[in-house]
């Protein structure tokens, strides 16, 4: 039986790990030819190491610099015809350093990777979609996006809240071109990123109890924390037809976090 993706030419960035490979992984199982682009080349051989060759291509690619982005678009093209998926999924995580005390230039570089990069993904890869017929878009946001969070220096929140206004602009501004725009704002999720800076739990209780490092989410209804895959089976649905009539739209993946209010402690 086709998968839901049989047929589509996909990008995802970050795919060398975490969200990002996850993605890529569903995607190709879903039936999609996927072109990887990440700065991690070892990430991304290790992600497509039991993957069927004909099926990817990757990219060693810094998703703030113009002309490396357009070689991937380049490369979907090239090889596989065009590009129906985008998915912005790169992203530098959360700092909590007092404001005062947190260097320029990893602001400047949060705002470059979580917003610019995006931002020139879909500068490339809209005219190649026009001309395909249509596509969709898939920017990966945050929970931190949407409420202020007490802890954090405010820049991550803010460069993934920028990312998601520019989701809604950009859905609004290409609809008529047959080209759906949506973004997902993850709550904790279980990532090496998310690992080497957060103390946050994985929602394995047995393990939380032998492993201090690993505490419950206080606000999070659901009382864990997420996985990967969580955020690629809602990835496939924002790309495949099963979304057709969603664009625009800011989809918070975080077991209830946002709907329970936030919080500084929270999922």
């Amino acid at each position: 039986m086709a998968g839901k993706l049989a047929g589509k030419v996909a990008i995802v960035t970050g795919a060398g790990s975490g969200q990002g490979a996850a993605i890529t992984a569903l995607f190709i199982e879903e039936g999609a030819k996927v072109v990887l682009a990440d700065v991690n080349e070892a990430g991304m051989t290790e992600v497509t190491a039991h993957l069927p060759a004909d099926s990817f291509r990757t990219v060693v690619c810094d998703v703030t610099q113009d002309d490396q982005v357009g070689a991937v678009v380049t490369t979907a093209v090239r090889e596989f015809g065009g590009v129906d998926i985008l998915g912005n999924i790169a992203g530098i995580g959360a700092d909590f350093e007092p404001l005062p005390e947190v260097p320029l230039d990893r602001v400047t570089r949060q705002f470059d990777v979580n917003f610019l990069g995006p931002w020139l993904f879909m500068r490339h890869t809209i005219p190649v979609m026009i001309e395909r017929g249509g596509g969709t878009i898939i920017n990966i946001g945050s929970v931190f996006g949407l409420f202020g969070n007490r802890g954090n220096n405010g820049a991550y929140g803010a460069s993934k809240a920028a990312l998601m206004h520019l989701t809604t602009t950009v859905a609004g501004n290409y609809g008529g071109d047959n080209i759906r725009v949506n973004s997902i704002a993850p709550g904790r999720i279980d990532t090496p990123l998310a690992r080497g800076r957060m103390d946050f739990a994985r929602g394995d209780q047995e393990r939380a109890a032998d492993d201090p490092r690993l505490k419950r989410p206080s606000n999070n209804p659901l009382g864990r924390v997420g996985q990967p895959s969580e955020i690629a089976t809602a990835a496939l649905f924002l790309a495949s037809e099963d979304s057709s009539y969603i664009t625009g739209a800011i989809i918070p993946v975080d077991g209830g976090w946002v709907a329970a209010g936030g919080g500084p402690a929270g999922g």
